[in-house]
């Protein structure tokens, strides 16, 4: 999970661009680290890697800083997903998955991180130090 502050107003961005921004970083940050390709999805906020979403976005805004933020699923373990309608996608063609499930091992976490954290430092312009992912 990350939680984003950020004021979107400062940057001149949309809610909408600052969304498909944070896919991007996660859709780069997949392809760049692990030589996966993931996608966004025109009905479906989030990253999805096929019919599967690794990366679910959930923004609230309050006077143009974003709260709430990501859920990027790591080392998830799935079966929790079939209690739930993820993301309220009842779609049966469409599920979850996991940065785990797509290399075949258990991922080092802070190593994830870090490269996600940098990934979207990228995408918004942030400097080293400017933002921390803990």
């Amino acid at each position: 999970m990350g939680y984003l502050f950020i004021a979107i107003g400062n940057h001149g961005y949309r809610v909408r661009r600052f969304v498909e921004g944070l896919e991007n970083a996660f859709i780069r940050y997949l392809a760049d680290s692990h030589g996966i390709t993931a996608r966004h999805d025109r009905k479906h906020t989030g990253v999805w890697v096929g019919m599967d979403k690794i990366t679910a976005i959930g923004i609230a805004l309050r006077q143009k800083v974003t709260l709430h933020g990501f859920a990027f699923h790591v080392n998830t373990n799935l079966s929790h997903f079939s209690w739930i309608v993820p993301c309220g996608i009842a779609d049966p063609t469409r599920g979850v998955t996991s940065l785990e499930r797509l290399i075949g091992a258990p991922a080092d976490f802070d190593r994830a991180a870090a490269g996600v954290a940098e990934a979207i430092r990228g995408e918004f312009g942030y400097e080293e130090g400017r933002f921390l992912i803990e």
